[in-house]
């Protein structure tokens, strides 16, 4: 088996805990696990805690949830109150199905959400395609060490895109040591890991990966509409774009199986969901890595045996080659053209947010494959 191990340091104590995958002993309350990870709600108390985490995911984290459960019992009962948790998203669609996902461990474990930052525990999902939203992130830690002074008890976690930068995490460790708990984006699944960690010991917990090849998606996720869902379908980005930290922050391209994405949309629209998004850094370049190569417009004559009343597309960086064959990122208006040309896709939005580039060659400068000519010899070659 495979093992990927976890070195979290803890900045102030100078000591460092490692997390092992360790492998489960005892094949029933593994298979409890995964039964259970496929429920709207999981019976925590029924975990037996006293034995070794198992190895496998989402097993693992349902474990630590179950330790975390009994910190929050315990605040529970010294405070006469549920701790209270503030999940704060920067950025894009992704980063808010993330934070969904984060609001849904916390609510697990017994934390009460609140939309206010003076909380017991406070999270920032942050962003960093832009300088800007680093700064915004700086200038409102200052704020919640305020509120931490006032509350001693307060714990804060950053992560996201933003803490995969080393430059980002030397400044932390410098002038934010208030800060509890910092993770990035390959191991944001192993929150309640993370989180139980944080509990068990004192100052700053950090646990960055440079990359990864996992996806764990079989956990709890609190929506926040109960008539749209965001599905991940694929993470990460090859293209390498001068401008574009993804790739960097994000990792390389990484799809989910079909089966994975369709069961997920099966449940979702068992739960009352109408609109469905699918989401990635670049949707376009979907099943490219998968061991039996899936394009992304299969993966929509697939969605579509499926009643959502509307399928979204989010995070393609050009315009889907097999999906639209008379549209280009030049000519996006001409999108309704290419709906009546293609009828496989009835309930593909109309309105789908594709990010635009424009038109010039001049774009090779920023190691861009795609140019305006490309498109252009493409959709007449079609035609």
């Amino acid at each position: 088996m495979k093992r990927n191990i976890s070195i979290i340091k803890n900045v102030k104590g100078n000591q460092i805990v490692v997390v092992n995958d360790i492998p489960f002993k005892g094949e029933s309350q593994g298979q409890m696990y995964n039964e259970a990870s496929h429920h709207k709600k999981t019976d925590l108390d029924k975990i037996i805690k006293s034995q070794e985490p198992p190895g496998e995911e989402p097993a693992r984290q349902y474990y630590f949830m179950a330790k975390c459960q009994e910190h929050v019992k315990a605040f529970a009962q010294k405070n006469g109150r549920p701790p209270k948790a503030c999940v704060t998203t920067f950025g894009c669609q992704m980063n808010a199905r993330d934070s969904e996902k984060l609001l849904g461990i916390l609510e697990a474990v017994g934390f009460s959400p609140t939309d206010s930052e003076q909380a017991d525990f406070v999270i920032y999902n942050t962003c960093t395609v832009r300088d800007n939203a680093n700064q915004r992130v700086y200038g409102r830690l200052g704020e919640l060490n305020r509120y931490k002074r006032l509350n001693p008890q307060m714990k804060i976690a950053l992560c996201g895109c933003m803490m995969q930068e080393p430059a980002v995490i030397e400044k932390l460790k410098k002038s934010y040591p208030f800060i509890d708990l910092i993770f990035g984006t390959h191991n944001i699944y192993k929150f309640a890991e993370l989180l139980w960690a944080s509990f068990e010991s004192k100052g700053m917990l950090i646990d960055i990966w440079e990359d990864t090849d996992k996806i764990v998606e079989d956990l709890p996720v609190d929506r926040k509409y109960p008539f749209k869902s965001g599905i991940n379908i694929m993470f990460g980005c090859n293209n390498f774009c001068s401008y574009c930290i993804v790739p960097y922050v994000r990792g390389r391209e990484r799809s989910r199986a079909p089966k994975e994405i369709l069961r997920e949309i099966e449940k979702v629209v068992a739960d009352g969901v109408v609109e469905v998004m699918l989401l990635g850094q670049n949707v376009n370049s979907y099943g490219k890595n998968l061991d039996e190569p899936v394009t992304f417009a299969e993966l929509l004559r697939e969605v579509e045996k499926y009643p959502p009343e509307e399928v979204y597309c989010i995070g393609g960086e050009s315009v889907y080659e097999e999906l639209l064959p008379y549209c280009d990122t030049a000519h996006i208006t001409k999108i309704d053209q290419a709906y009546e040309a293609d009828a496989h896709f009835p309930n593909l939005d109309r309105n789908p947010e594709w990010e635009v580039t424009a038109d010039s060659d001049e774009l090779t400068y920023f190691d861009i494959a795609y140019t305006f000519l490309k498109y252009e010899t493409k959709k007449s070659d079609k035609k």
